[in-house]
């Protein structure tokens, strides 16, 4: 996944043994030393400009395109994830990247609880679809998912907080429960955007190509 400018670069790796003779693995990457999207929200006073929220997600929605023609999904995007160097906004923390699907229907590779059980471990919450948050509701999970992500990280940076709160666990998700607050300096386009990313059925969602149109 490594060589884009909206990736953070790979740069080398070692396997080495521990005291336990377990194994690991030490990934060194470059070296980005201005922060992340959660410290661009801080830096302007909880207000970023329409102008800025779009050059961020533009190159977020660059970063994603890259992945997803690899057929990876990152599923663990969120403000923290994206980190600023050289006027780059780049995705970093592929702890939780995959490349196969997701398919009930199919029953092809892992089950669907082991499947969940994953998503437990190596997501977070807040950012899951509802098609990673109910096991029921036989949705395939795919790239998908970044798409709604992208569209929970885009709501952030607009309005100085989450659509959905900790608190509000995933039936708020997968009821997309959520509200777009009235702030008169988002475009009616923007929020139609957010809208678009975060529809229920991952069927209905855009590709990471009509996103970056849009963005444009």
């Amino acid at each position: 996944m490594s060589g884009h400018p909206n990736v953070v670069q790979f740069l080398g790796c070692q396997q080495v043994q521990n005291r336990d003779q377990s194994q690991s693995v030490l990934i060194l990457c470059e070296l980005c030393t201005q922060g992340t999207i959660f410290d661009q929200i801080e830096k302007y006073k909880m207000n970023l400009s329409e102008a800025q929220i779009i050059f961020i997600a533009s190159h977020v929605a660059s970063g994603l395109h890259h992945l997803h023609s690899k057929g990876v999904s990152h599923r663990d995007l969120k403000i923290e994830n994206v980190l600023l160097h050289n006027k780059a906004f780049k995705l970093c923390d592929f702890g939780s990247a995959f490349a196969p699907h997701l398919q009930h229907s199919k029953g092809q590779g892992m089950t669907v609880d082991e499947a969940f059980e994953e998503y437990e471990k190596y997501t977070t919450l807040i950012y899951r679809p509802p098609e990673m948050c109910d096991k029921f509701m036989n949705w395939p999970v795919t790239t998908k998912v970044d798409i709604w992500m992208l569209g929970c990280v885009i709501y952030t940076m607009c309005f100085a907080k989450h659509p959905f709160m900790e608190e509000q666990s995933a039936l708020a998700i997968v009821n997309s429960q959520y509200q777009l607050p009235d702030r008169t300096n988002v475009s009616p386009a923007l929020k139609d955007l957010i809208r678009w990313c975060m529809t229920p059925d991952p069927r209905e969602r855009p590709q990471i190509e009509q996103v970056s149109q849009v963005l444009q």
